[in-house]
């Protein structure tokens, strides 16, 4: 698959990041819609930032569509959540969860 116009949800964040790059790096076609709560700034001519209100159904329209207008998405990821803060942090291993069988 050659994937030439994809969209990012959340890539201001670490996983959105590393996904962002990856893609550029395999897909040197590819355009990207970096979308993420605060106006993410890529040093590459092909993506493009957008600042955008998860929350907001209206806001989520609006840029969907401006990065849709002149070819549709090939691929959408959602990379958005939280990976830790203060109070949460990520399981480091899965210690105790897996058995042999």
């Amino acid at each position: 698959m050659n994937y030439q116009n994809v969209a990012i949800i959340g890539a201001g964040g670490t996983i959105g990041t590393a996904l962002l790059e990856t893609l550029v790096r395999h897909y040197p076609d590819v355009h990207i819609h970096a979308f993420a709560r605060t106006r993410p700034v890529f040093d590459m001519e092909c993506v493009t930032g957008y600042e955008m209100d998860y929350f907001n159904e209206e806001s989520l329209k609006y840029h969907a569509d401006r990065a849709s207008k002149n070819m549709p998405f090939d691929l959408v990821f959602v990379a958005t959540g939280i990976l830790h803060d203060a109070e949460f942090m990520p399981e480091k291993s899965l210690g105790g969860r897996c058995q042999k069988a």
